[in-house]
This record gives C-alpha cells, structure tokens and sequence, in this order.
C-alpha cells in the first residue's frame, strides 16, 4: 500500500531513470561515433525542483507545449555547468535533498557559480541509483 507521500516521492526519484539511460545510450552511440568520424559525442543534463507553468504557447499550427517558469531555467543553467565541471547529470541541492538517500552521488559540487544566477549554490553529481538493500 503506498501513501500519497510514498508516491509522491517515488515520482520524484523516478525523474532520474530516463536522463541516466540517456547517458548510457549516448556513450554507446558516441563509441560508434568515434570509431566512425573520429569524433565523440557527450550530453549534460540538469536537474532542479520547483513550480513551473506548462501550457500551449505560440498560435495555429505553430503551437507547442511548453514549461516556463525559475525552476525550467535554473534546470536549464544547471545543465550549462556540466560542461564547466566536467559532468553529466548534476542536480540541485533541492533535489539531492529529495532523494539523497537513493542515488550514488560522485562529486559535490559546493560552491557552484551558475552563469545567470547571483549567488554560489549546491550541485551534486548523480552516478546512479543505489542498490536496495535486499538486492
């Protein structure tokens, strides 16, 4: 039986399952592409916790959905500092609070200077999810 909360933080854990598969996917891809073109490909991404305002914008069949909101822009900065850190997945010091006790976490990142943001801030480098402790 799971309560409201239990699911609300399952939720919120399960937002780390696709961008880890992605970074999986891509360093695979990105070994094909370098025995191809000589080239490899990396991806960042950036994770942060907060409202957002999601809607439809733009008119006719140019309409999309979209999320705008300080949380989608944080998230976005967030994603900008990999490159910075030499990471790939960071979240903010909100999330890992969240789910802390779930995740592997590499580096933490303790004084942060996010392009676009006043301040210095917490970032922590996710590597993956821990194992249960029945696994």
């Amino acid at each position: 039986r799971c309560s409201a909360t239990t699911t609300h933080r399952m939720l919120r854990f399960a937002q780390l399952a696709p961008p880890l598969t992605m970074l999986e996917e891509v360093e695979k891809r990105s070994r094909h592409f370098e025995e191809l073109y000589g080239v490899s490909v990396r991806i960042g991404v950036g994770i942060h916790h907060g409202n957002v305002v999601v809607g439809m914008i733009g008119a006719g069949d140019r309409q999309r959905m979209t999320a705008i909101g300080h949380a989608v822009n944080f998230a976005s900065r967030i994603e900008s500092a990999n490159k910075k850190y030499g990471t790939e997945l960071l979240i903010s010091n909100e999330v890992y609070r969240r789910i802390a006790d779930r995740i592997t976490v590499g580096r933490q990142i303790e004084h942060a200077v996010i392009e676009g943001k006043t301040g210095q801030h917490v970032l922590h480098e996710v590597k993956g999810f821990r194992k249960a402790e029945n696994e």
